[in-house]
């Protein structure tokens, strides 16, 4: 007796009872291939809403919240890091010009 039989799975089925007051008694059959491809579309329908809701609204912002401080602070190294480059640049830049003038000089 095999415990994974494919055949007597395809027969199985999922009966839902709602048990409600007001609303009689209905049963609703599903076989589990069925069940199974419902609970996919779902899943894949709530996480394409959620993906659509984190991508378009502020939510984003919400959950995944990153430290502004840090950011300021790194934001202000890289552009005491851009003013000393462009500092540097213009040295050797100076640099450059007077070798030519001295290469000029000594010709």
């Amino acid at each position: 007796m095999k415990w994974f039989n494919l055949k007597e799975i395809k027969n199985y089925s999922v009966y839902f009872t709602p048990n409600l007051p007001i609303l009689e008694t209905k049963r609703y059959k599903f076989s589990l291939f069925r069940m199974a491809a419902y609970i996919l579309l779902y899943t894949l329908a709530s996480w394409l809403v959620l993906i659509l809701l984190l991508s378009t609204t502020p939510l984003k912002d919400m959950l995944f919240y990153v430290d502004n401080s840090q950011l300021q602070a790194q934001n202000q190294k890289i552009e005491k890091l851009q003013t000393r480059v462009i500092l540097l640049t213009q040295e050797l830049q100076t640099l450059a010009s007077t070798g030519e003038k001295i290469k000029y000089a000594i010709k």
